[in-house]
């Protein structure tokens, strides 16, 4: 049986200290060098990444969640918006809108979760605090642990 293909994009604002947690946790990610697992570093999400997501099997979104610094890793399955909601809210899209995109466009859903990791510190800062960077062990264990479910 071969490789799934995973994508896992990590998004949020590094200059805005725990909100860093989503590239942060890419890079770790990266790092390991897993097979047929591909990921891409992302201040916030944009429709362009539709076509990177169509490309995949499963997609596992990363980002920060402000929550008390013992708060768990978050593991949420996600499903597409409706057409009509994809591009609504704070973001230009989130992860249910770009999924709602690339099903859109590409008639092609990849399976997905947002990996939402605790953070107490947003406000200016290029450092995570000493809870973020706990919180990024943790994730990246919980990122392993859904990719061997994945496979």
């Amino acid at each position: 049986m071969s490789a799934r293909a995973i994508l896992i994009v990590g998004y949020g604002n590094e200059l805005r200290g725990d909100d860093g947690l989503g590239p942060r946790l890419v890079r770790e990610i990266r790092a390991l060098n897993l097979p047929e697992v591909h990921c891409v570093e992302a201040h916030q999400l944009l429709p362009e990444l539709a076509l990177e997501l169509a490309a995949h099997d499963a997609v596992l979104f990363v980002d920060a969640i402000q929550v008390d610094a013992d708060a768990p890793v978050q593991k949420i399955p996600l499903t597409p918006l409706t057409p009509a909601a994809a591009f609504t809210g704070p973001h230009v899209s989130d992860p249910a809108g770009l999924l709602a995109l690339t099903r859109d466009l590409y008639q092609k859903c990849p399976t997905a979760w947002l990996v939402a990791i605790p953070g107490t510190q947003f406000n200016f800062s290029d450092s995570l605090s000493p809870q973020a960077e706990t919180a990024v062990a943790r994730a990246v264990e919980a990122v392993r642990a859904l990719i061997v479910s994945f496979r």
